[in-house]
């Protein structure tokens, strides 16, 4: 299951680092460049942090930009390993159609809790409205935030390229 979690990995990275994550997965607009992926990594570097950490397994005592290249090229290789940028959008817009709900909590989630991180003008954390809104508990709100990114992966290395279906089209 280390290809299932390290495709996850970078599908999650993408959603929440990149400006149009959540429209690049729903196939709104084009998928990343390697370039653009070299841009978001570089806006962590030096800081060590989780981010860049679960999906790196390039070969340190490289100068920086080489090791952007490496970052970059080796999320690409693992990008690759589940049919690519366009069978993940495949595999997330059947997510979506056969999940709605927790494809709702999910991006909620992203939109209201990762990215403004408690800033709610009614003085109620978000992850609370999240909850509230879709008559879940937070725990499942943040597990579904944990979940989607894996079942998605899961369903781009598994599925088929052409004419799936999740659940049968349900």
């Amino acid at each position: 299951m280390d290809k299932v979690r390290r495709l996850a990995d970078v599908i999650d990275f993408v959603i929440r680092c990149h400006p149009m994550g959540l429209r690049i997965i729903a196939g709104d607009v084009p998928p990343p460049s390697t370039e653009d992926l070299m841009e978001i990594l570089s806006g962590f570097e030096g800081q060590g942090g989780d981010d860049v950490a679960r999906v790196d397994s390039s070969p340190s005592g490289h100068g920086p930009q080489e090791s952007l290249v490496l970052k970059a090229d080796e999320m690409e290789t693992i990008l690759a390993s589940g049919g690519g940028w366009s069978q993940i959008i495949i595999v997330a817009r059947e997510y979506m159609r056969a999940f709605p709900k927790d494809w709702g909590i999910f991006t909620h989630h992203v939109l209201w809790v990762d990215s403004l991180r408690d800033h709610s003008r009614l003085h109620e954390p978000q992850l609370q409205r999240v909850a509230r809104k879709f008559g879940v508990s937070e725990e499942t709100v943040l597990r579904r935030r944990k979940e989607v990114p894996w079942a998605i992966a899961r369903a781009a290395l598994l599925a088929p390229a052409e004419d799936w279906v999740l659940l049968g089209g349900i």
